[in-house]
């Protein structure tokens, strides 16, 4: 195992060996609902507990950042990490086509009720049973934890990637721990126009609406959209025709206020009017 020394006089500590999971983060139809949480309980947990990783999502991650620069972060600076295809939900592609991107290694999983998403020879990819037997899950355990753990060791070594197979130039991270300066510079810039959005000017009030209390709107935590995307208070989203905008309010029947750097602010039903969560 890689360790990293503390300066002459300290006590060293082995670096903590982790793995990002990329999947579905909420319940998407026709899965019973828990079925991803139990995926990522019976089966990649126990896998990488046996290859000697600790695994993450980003939904655990503790939101410093607002969450498109933690997202994209953590995507990037992550050593290796497992991707769930099951259900081909697009933002766990697009999250995938980041970490081909720069040609990071991840292990593709899916189970086996879902199609390939691309039939490309020399990808490793391994299925699971979308019943979650016990005794197709305890096989599929060892196979992730051993290709895991090959492929952990083998940095350096191109594995499963697109960019080795195609031939091409990756694209270049100048640090592992942190991201370019000009990867910096995007995240902000998008960071600056959320804060932007979030302080821009509100439509004035006449003195008499001034003096009228408010009447409370109920609000809800999180909108799921029908490919399982979880969008929360906050999030930078995209419109087709009106562009980049910030999640402000979460109203019951799938209503969502947000505020857009072309129109301000306008109320939207999720699933009429389709916002791709950034």
């Amino acid at each position: 195992m890689r360790k990293e020394y503390e300066p002459e006089g300290k006590q060293s500590t082995p670096k903590e060996r982790t793995c990002l999971v990329i999947m579905p983060a909420a319940d998407i139809i026709p899965y019973e609902s828990g079925h991803f949480k139990r995926v990522y309980e019976y089966i990649i947990k126990p896998a990488c507990a046996k290859a000697g990783l600790h695994p993450y999502r980003i939904e655990d991650v503790q939101r410093t950042h607002p969450i498109v620069v933690n997202k994209l972060r953590e995507v990037i600076s992550a050593d290796i990490a497992i991707c769930d295809l099951s259900s081909r939900n697009s933002e766990i592609l697009y999250k995938l086509g980041i970490r081909q991107g720069f040609e990071l290694p991840t292990l593709l999983i899916k189970d086996t009720a879902t199609e390939k998403v691309f039939d490309i020879r020399g990808l490793i990819d391994i299925e699971y049973d979308e019943t979650l037997r016990i005794d197709r899950v305890n096989r599929t355990v060892d196979e992730i934890a051993e290709t895991l753990l090959t492929m952990y060791e083998s940095k350096g070594v191109k594995t499963n990637s697109i960019i080795s197979l195609l031939g091409i130039q990756k694209a270049e991270i100048k640090n592992k721990a942190e991201l370019s300066a000009e990867a910096n510079i995007l995240l902000e810039a998008i960071s600056g126009v959320k804060d932007q959005l979030i302080k821009g000017n509100m439509p004035a009030q006449t003195p008499a609406e001034s003096q009228q209390p408010a009447e409370p709107i109920k609000k809800e935590l999180n909108w799921i959209d029908s490919e399982g995307n979880k969008f929360q208070v906050g999030d930078v989203v995209t419109h087709s025709k009106f562009g980049l905008g910030i999640l402000v309010d979460i109203i019951p029947d799938g209503l969502l206020r947000v505020k857009f750097n072309t129109i301000g602010l306008k109320v939207l039903r999720g699933e009429v009017e389709k916002l791709v969560l950034l």
